[in-house]
């Protein structure tokens, strides 16, 4: 529970794997980073924006952006 949050909202936390661009633009890597998931219903509450509400359990591909 978080209090300070949206006037008080159960929330989920967790440590999950990001993937990362290394500094020369070619490789990739992954770090542990904190994921906090908030209530469905609270997102009316972020503004206007795009939402996955599932989350791949691997990573089969990568498409990286080239500038």
């Amino acid at each position: 529970y978080n209090a300070s949050l949206l006037n008080g909202v159960t929330v989920l936390k967790t440590q999950t794997p990001v993937v990362q661009l290394n500094k020369n633009g070619i490789d990739i890597n992954t770090k542990q980073q904190t994921f906090t998931a908030i209530p469905y219903y609270a997102w009316a509450n972020r503004g206007k924006g795009e939402m996955t509400v599932w989350f791949p359990e691997k990573i089969t591909a990568l498409d990286l952006l080239s500038k």
